[in-house]
């Protein structure tokens, strides 16, 4: 995936589209970008945002490490679909192989992320892409719902 997407090319991006007017956003975002996604989309504000967030990805990472032992809390972390979320990949130009390896890769990664905790979980929300909350506001429902049945709430 790096040969595709750099993290300091996405950064670049981030930058120079957080530079940019509204106006001048509209012409980047897709045609069919309708309330609250274009007014989203066409704010510089996230992409700001997305630009420090990775310009300090290390630095975060280093904190993170030492920061000692996860709390052993509980914990679900509700992941995307692996065949939903490599699709965008592919209609992009990113091989079909390697968009499948990296979801692989993501889901690897959210498991662990899961086993932090020994209350850890992971959750597949199936049919869903990026923006869960949005594809499957159901599961998330659920998810809450069975923590607080589970007196997981403090």
């Amino acid at each position: 995936m790096n040969s595709y997407i750099s993290l300091e090319g996405m950064i670049e991006t981030n930058k120079a589209r957080g530079t940019k007017t509204q106006a001048q956003l509209i012409n980047e975002i897709p045609s069919d970008s309708v309330g609250e996604m274009k007014a989203f989309l066409t704010s510089p504000l996230p992409y700001q945002t997305v630009a420090d967030e990775f310009s300090l990805w290390e630095h975060s990472s280093e904190i993170l490490r030492k920061s000692g032992h996860f709390p052993d809390l509980p914990l679900t972390i509700i992941a995307r679909a692996p065949k939903v979320s490599a699709l965008p990949f592919i209609e992009h130009g990113t091989p079909e192989e390697e968009a499948f390896l990296y979801e692989q890769r993501w889901h690897e990664l959210q498991q662990e992320l899961s086993q932090l905790s020994q209350k850890g979980e992971m959750v597949i929300a199936k049919g869903s892409d990026h923006e869960i909350h949005l594809d499957r506001p159901d599961q998330v429902i659920e998810c809450l719902l069975k923590s607080k049945r589970n007196d997981s709430w403090t």
